[in-house]
């Protein structure tokens, strides 16, 4: 039986990225939660670590990058990356880029799934990283035909950038172009419903809340 620890779905972009990893590797882990507002949470991790946190055939996976690694290893047939070796290059690429950059935007955007923030003050660095995503999404896109960034079906690629469209969804939505197209389709798909409805069952509310209100 596989496990997987996450954090609360409103507020784990992380999370999601594990838990996306996992139905597309068609694997259905037991679900451990854990809460942000309590002081002890990762003490309820395995090893402390940050979530997610996948158990799976004995072994103890961290990091959601790492985590779609090992469920390519455990599934070689699940569509994380694709064929064409150009494209599959592109895809590993973006990915690596959402794991270590747009630091501006992940500081000053949290995702908040629930929170809607008109007129949020947003810096020039900020649009920068917006700029970026857009570019290199719509690069995906344009070469692979769609729907998904690279073809039909969701991959790591999909399951990286689903906070990002979540967050832009929140503060800076997207005027109408390829990208705010994609954003509806991916966030329609039945998996993002579901983590979306996770969010909205959470009864705790971070301070963030509150200021986006009033924002």
């Amino acid at each position: 039986m596989a496990k997987l620890w996450i954090g609360q779905p409103n507020y784990s972009s992380w999370s999601l990225r594990g838990w996306l990893a996992c139905r597309i590797a068609g694997i259905d882990p037991a679900i451990r939660w854990v809460r942000f507002d309590e002081d002890d949470w990762q003490s309820e991790v395995p090893s402390n670590a940050t979530v997610p946190v996948l158990e799976l055939n004995g072994a103890t996976t961290w990091d959601s990058a790492a985590i779609i690694e090992s469920l390519a290893d455990a599934v070689p047939d699940a569509p994380f990356w694709p064929a064409d070796p150009a494209l599959r290059a592109h895809a590993r690429s973006i990915v690596a880029e959402m794991h270590s950059g747009f630091v501006a935007l992940r500081s000053a955007c949290p995702m908040n799934i629930r929170a809607r923030a008109e007129n949020f003050p947003l810096t020039d660095a900020v649009f920068a990283d917006i700029a970026r995503i857009q570019d290199i999404l719509e690069t995906a896109l344009e070469n692979s035909g769609g729907p998904y960034l690279y073809g039909n079906e969701l991959g790591a690629a999909d399951a990286f950038y689903a906070p990002v469209l979540y967050r832009l969804r929140t503060y800076a939505p997207v005027a109408h172009c390829e990208l705010a197209d994609y954003s509806q389709r991916l966030l329609a798909h039945p998996w993002l419903v579901e983590w979306e409805a996770l969010a909205q069952t959470d009864p705790a509310f971070a301070r963030s809340d509150a200021a986006l209100a009033q924002s």
